[in-house]
């Protein structure tokens, strides 16, 4: 590092790789030296549209630059390990796309990496930082409202498939369930410990699963519901879900805005006052990830682990394939 900014490298130059880079150019803190994907043509379209001085179809070119502080994994989630723990054994910071990985053993042995190399491992659930999420983990931390009772969360938009998505055989739970039950874990300060999960097609041109139910446990034996769906036909939900929490004084709705009615109806107080909020996709996507580039570039240079480390994410990917095991087999599975 040097004048306080992060040298980047990003490996996988598809679209979501095109966001990040833009917010990561518009950061006085960050600085990108290096396109890699293995389709070199990719590669190069990629650096000369985006103004990045370096390509390569080989990632341990960009890795052993001494220049490169740290790597942007932005890859199909089935490379996402190679680049990963690739990145971490050659002293870089890691900023990977969620899935965090395509299995729980790829992701432990990512997370156990990470520590060997003493190297920040952080997974890129960038909702944590849109703005309705924010104003609303500050309320509940605030918030005198009691035990909590029961949670649910919901994600429900329609979303037009192809290519690699069509084709997946794991697709709505583990491209949108990580990102809410992220968000329920993070919103209830509670893990998952149990996954009695239905995922089903509905898209017939789809291969997989486009709408998944679940039936949670969480820690101190709260139970919670997850529905996350592509195949919504009504009105869409926020990108980030809408989320219902009970506790025994009252309850938060998080939504389009963050909303709070009490059990005794003398008591006052809302949520502090605020601009309204911008709720199509671009804006809370990109909001949320320029925080959550933000944070990653905070923590390499004060040298503190990340909200959203690997080892945090380890309880997501679980219950995220617990899911999926427990539709498969018809049965509750633990996390």
């Amino acid at each position: 590092m040097s004048d306080d900014r992060v040298r980047f490298a990003v490996i996988g130059c598809g679209g979501i790789a095109r966001m990040h880079v833009e917010l990561l150019k518009a950061n006085p803190r960050a600085e990108v030296l290096w396109a890699v994907d293995k389709n070199g043509a990719v590669a190069s379209a990629f650096a000369r549209e985006m103004g990045i001085p370096y390509i390569s179809n080989l990632s341990f070119l960009a890795l052993n630059k001494r220049e490169t502080d740290a790597v942007l994994v932005a890859t199909e989630t089935e490379d996402h390990f190679r680049a990963v723990t690739g990145a971490l054994r050659a002293h870089k910071h890691v900023f990977v796309d969620e899935p965090m990985a395509a299995t729980i053993y790829d992701a432990e042995q990512m997370v156990r990496i990470a520590d060997e190399m003493d190297r920040i491992l952080m997974v890129d659930q960038h909702y944590r930082w849109d703005p309705v999420m924010v104003l609303a983990k500050e309320y509940l931390m605030g918030a005198s409202l009691g035990k909590l009772l029961y949670a649910r969360s919901a994600c429900e938009m329609w979303m037009p498939l192809s290519g690699r998505r069509a084709e997946a055989e794991q697709c709505v739970m583990l491209e949108m369930g990580v990102h809410i039950l992220d968000l329920l874990r993070w919103l209830t300060g509670r893990n998952i410990e149990e996954v009695t999960a239905y995922a089903r097609r509905i898209n017939a041109e789809v291969a997989g699963d486009t709408v998944a139910q679940a039936l949670l446990l969480l820690e101190g034996d709260v139970p919670a519901v997850l529905t996350v769906s592509w195949a919504s036909r009504g009105k869409h939900t926020p990108p980030h879900g809408v989320h219902h929490l009970v506790f025994e004084e009252g309850s938060v709705t998080v939504g389009e805005d963050v909303e709070v009615s009490f059990r005794d109806p003398g008591r006052a107080g809302d949520v502090p006052p605020h601009p309204p909020f911008h709720l199509d996709m671009h804006s809370l996507m990109a909001s949320g990830m320029a925080g959550a580039q933000n944070h990653f570039i905070d923590c390499i240079l004060d040298g503190c682990p990340p909200v959203t480390c690997g080892a945090n994410n380890i309880n997501t990917i679980r219950a995220v394939y617990a899911a999926y095991h427990s539709s498969q087999e018809g049965r509750m599975v633990k996390v």
